[in-house]
């Protein structure tokens, strides 16, 4: 029997594109949460469908399609360059494996430029991995030694000592689609002041999760530990609120990632749409007669060609990326006003 699902049956970050499914057999998915899921009762799991079943427990259990996004590079590193040319821009494809170190070397050797580095924007868009002490590695590169970051069942994860670690303005990038250890990170950058966030709510999965395949050939994914700052705190199911929002629609932010000084255009406004369109836009100058056509005063000689103006500097057309420059233009300005 198909049914529509409502999007909180799969989560926030991109796992709603899909508009209907079936829905696996009730025995299977209660059999799956006795066994598998830690302290849920018998009174829990008495529904009368699974609809029923999974929006009681929609704080523990989500229901994943086996849907693909389009593929971005989940690199470590997946991109870095410097902007403005003394701003470094880190995007991480995927918090996990040695991408704390990756970041430390990257960002080392930006520092080591002409004009080292007034700023750092972190883009953690689409990014997410479940290696939370890769986290905790990261967040040491802009935190102090021994600062309190999370506890994800073991006991609260400090801030490892990092001797070169940056001071400076901070801009973390988030959406909709920055998850699990990406989220956590993001988190307690902002908790501890050391960063702003700029883009959209995060997805609402820091947490330790389980996977289990159903028969459908769908997956039940499990909370088994809800990870908690030093506030006592977690991630709620809406995500991480940023500092400044701005929602942008999926395709369009994807096409920044790729060229952010792309026009990215696209058929809807709305921040949750899944069916716009981005292209490309780039202005090129007009070639004058004077290029084309040869001089009719009998010399048979081209027209000198006008003098053109220097070339302008390219513009920044992604707009959580511009605003994350932004603050650190206008932090870097009030530290030098203040000296």
């Amino acid at each position: 029997m198909k049914r529509r699902l409502a999007a909180w049956l799969a989560g926030g970050f991109g796992l709603a594109l899909f508009a209907a499914a079936e829905l696996p057999p009730l025995d299977e998915v209660t059999g799956l949460l006795k066994t598998h899921l830690p302290g849920v009762t018998a009174e829990q799991l008495q529904a009368g469908d699974v609809e029923s079943l999974l929006g009681r427990l929609s704080s523990r259990v989500r229901l994943l399609e086996d849907y693909e996004e389009p593929a971005l590079d989940t690199s470590a590193v997946a991109a870095s360059s410097l902007l403005d040319e003394r701003f470094a821009y880190l995007r991480l494809g995927e918090v996990a494996r040695d991408a704390g170190t990756r970041t430390l070397e990257r960002l080392t050797e930006l520092r080591a430029g002409r004009v080292g580095v007034s700023g750092v924007v972190l883009d953690l868009r689409f990014a997410g991995g479940r290696d939370f002490s890769v986290a905790a590695q990261l967040a040491g590169l802009f935190l102090p030694a021994g600062t309190p970051l999370f506890d994800v069942g073991d006991g609260m994860v400090m801030s490892p000592l990092v001797t070169n670690r940056f001071e400076g303005p901070l801009a973390v990038l988030v959406n909709a689609q920055t998850h699990g250890a990406a989220e956590a990170l993001a988190r307690v950058l902002q908790l501890h002041g050391a960063a702003l966030l700029v883009g959209d709510a995060t997805a609402g999965d820091a947490a330790l999760v389980r996977d289990l395949p159903l028969t459908t050939g769908q997956r039940l994914r499990l909370t088994v530990n809800r990870l908690k700052f030093a506030n006592g705190q977690s991630v709620p199911l809406s995500g991480v609120e940023p500092d400044l929002r701005l929602p942008l629609v999926a395709n369009a932010e994807r096409a920044y990632l790729r060229d952010p000084f792309t026009v990215a255009i696209s058929r809807t406004n709305s921040p949750t749409a899944t069916n716009s369109i981005t292209t490309s836009v780039r202005v090129r100058r007009r070639v004058n007669e004077a290029e084309l056509v040869r001089d009719r005063t009998g010399t048979n000689e081209i027209a000198p060609l006008p003098e053109m103006p220097a070339p302008a500097a390219p513009v920044i057309r992604d707009p959580v990326l511009a605003r994350g420059l932004d603050f650190l233009k206008g932090r870097v300005l009030l530290s030098a006003q203040a000296e």
